[in-house]
């Protein structure tokens, strides 16, 4: 992971199209994770990650781990209180799960960000939400988990 995003050392993206990778995009409108970048050739399919390890953690549960499974599929968890995503993109909610009455719901989790790494010891998945939206406790909303 690492090298994808636009500073002085990030050379994956030129290296891989040196190598015959035709780019299919550069950048997804997301927190954490926004520099995935993403292509295929004949007999490749390559995903380069964020180096941010919250960014890389999300990205890989949200995007390669469904394609190594050949599944997009997410269960769907109950929202246990109003959240408001003012941000212009998707935002993946860092949350802790709860079995309660035999339903799943998701508590949120403060975080410090997609450098804040050892926050995810404290998670259980997170919530995709889309853009300057409101979510009403309650909701139920897709949850991309990675504790099995």
């Amino acid at each position: 992971s690492g090298g994808v995003s636009q500073g002085k050392f990030d050379f994956i993206p030129d290296v891989l199209r040196s190598l015959g990778i035709q780019q299919q995009f550069h950048q997804v409108s997301q927190r954490p994770g926004k520099p995935l970048w993403f292509g295929t050739s004949p007999r490749h399919t390559v995903f380069a990650l964020p180096g941010n390890p919250v960014s890389t953690f999300m990205c890989f549960h949200r995007y390669v781990k469904p394609w190594l499974m050949n599944s997009f599929q997410w269960p769907k968890v109950i929202l246990a209180c109003d959240y408001d995503n003012k941000l212009p993109l998707t935002y993946f909610l860092q949350v802790k799960i709860a079995h309660e009455n035999g339903q799943n719901i998701a508590y949120p989790v403060p975080g410090g960000g997609s450098g804040d790494f050892a926050n995810l010891k404290e998670v259980d998945g997170f919530l995709e939400l889309l853009p300057n939206t409101h979510f009403r406790s309650g909701q139920p909303l897709p949850f991309i988990g990675f504790r099995q």
